[in-house]
């Protein structure tokens, strides 16, 4: 991979809400009136990959591809969680369904793994760019991509969410849905090219 930065934390409720502000033809996320999920810090949830795809170029910014989400969410360990192979020590980096009342919870609250990088394990699923495909198709050079996003498929989620178990939260872990589903459980993150 190519040097690049991603977010700190996925996009809260209060950056989501600066992007409907600047636009306001865009549809208000399906949860967004919803007093389990609109607190401002945290994800924002209810995007669908299109809507998270439109924030990032609105943003001047992309969706991290699969593999740059990954060895960010892995922070240098060769093991099941950025903190080891220990489900129970997930309590400290993310929320799942053993600790968090199946709700999302404000963003950076648990400790953020060797890069910095906090909610990598649970809270939300994330987008990536990629198209879900299987690992046998080659990684792009420089952003890692498998797969140009293009058309109905599948798109890659990575990360857990907070109503399901820590198996779900492995740095390994990978989920994919349509672009279009918008579930209170789904949310996303910035990512960069280092240039």
């Amino acid at each position: 991979l190519a040097s690049f930065y991603l977010a700190r934390t996925p996009v809260t409720n209060a950056q989501y809400g600066e992007y409907l502000k600047a636009n306001p033809g865009v549809q208000k996320p399906p949860f967004w009136g919803d007093r389990r999920y609109n607190l401002p810090v945290q994800p924002v949830v209810g995007v669908s990959w299109q809507d998270a795809k439109a924030y990032c170029e609105w943003a001047g910014l992309l969706l991290p591809t699969e593999a740059q989400w990954e060895y960010a969410c892995r922070a240098g360990k060769p093991t099941g969680y950025s903190l080891g192979d220990d489900p129970k020590e997930l309590d400290h980096f993310g929320w799942y369904d053993d600790n968090s009342n199946r709700l999302p919870h404000p963003v950076g609250r648990k400790e953020p793994n060797e890069f910095g990088l906090y909610d990598m394990h649970g809270n939300v699923w994330e987008w990536c760019m990629d198209v879900w495909v299987p690992y046998a198709a080659s990684p792009r050079a420089g952003d890692g991509l498998r797969a140009e996003p293009e058309g109905v498929a599948n798109r890659v989620m990575r990360g857990g969410c907070f109503s399901l178990g820590a198996d779900f939260a492995r740095s390994t872990l990978r989920y994919a849905d349509g672009p279009g589903i918008r579930s209170v459980a789904v949310g996303f993150r910035l990512a960069q090219v280092h240039t």
